[in-house]
């Protein structure tokens, strides 16, 4: 046991550890349980910690189990309110902002709005041509992530080239994707020339 595990108050030393933090021993009794044995040397350990000082702050008693559902719950509201407190006072800021801006600061502000969504719509335009046009599925196009908007035709013909090489053969042997070979025979004579054949 380390001897930072000393009461603050009573200066007795933890008797051990617990889920909860040290556990401390049992000062004082009801008095029933008789005088202390005299002529012994009482047990050999550390001497008492010197006494509080008055300026020292109060020790906290050990929370009791109802204690601690109720504290989490009340510490969890204070923090969901002060997240919405944060998070209005943050719209208010952008706000401020916002009117404190001079004409020509607001109209570039727009513009490069704009200009971001103009962007983003290129580029969904441009990946779903790509998916139509390639054959490309939604995992294959998370690929072409980071892409710019003009590059993601080259890169799409390239990774459906890639994606058709690297595609194992189906049961027949040929490339999955190619041709289907022979259609069913719809009769038992043309099943009998077919396997002939």
């Amino acid at each position: 046991m380390s001897d930072t595990l000393i009461h603050p108050v009573t200066g007795l030393r933890a008797l051990g550890m617990g889920k909860r933090g040290p556990i401390w021993p049992v000062i004082g009794g009801n008095g029933e349980g008789g005088d202390p044995p005299t002529g012994e040397d009482p047990p050999a350990g550390d001497p008492p910690a010197d006494p509080p000082k008055p300026d020292d702050p109060p020790a906290k008693d050990d929370p009791k189990p109802e204690d601690d559902k109720t504290d989490w719950k009340a510490q969890a509201r204070k923090h969901e309110q002060r997240a919405k407190e944060n998070a209005a006072a943050a719209k208010e800021l952008a706000e401020l902002k916002k009117s404190q801006m001079s004409e020509q600061q607001k109209i570039e502000a727009s513009a490069k709005e704009a200009s971001e969504r103009a962007e983003k719509a290129e580029r969904r335009a441009a990946l779903a041509e790509a998916a139509i046009t390639h054959g490309l599925d939604k995992d294959d196009l998370e690929l072409l992530d980071g892409v710019p908007a003009d590059q993601i035709e080259a890169r799409a013909k390239k990774l459906a080239e890639r994606l058709k090489k690297a595609a194992p053969p189906d049961a027949s042997g040929r490339e999955a994707g190619g041709d289907r070979g022979k259609k069913k025979a719809t009769s038992l004579d043309s099943a009998v020339a077919g396997y002939y054949a």
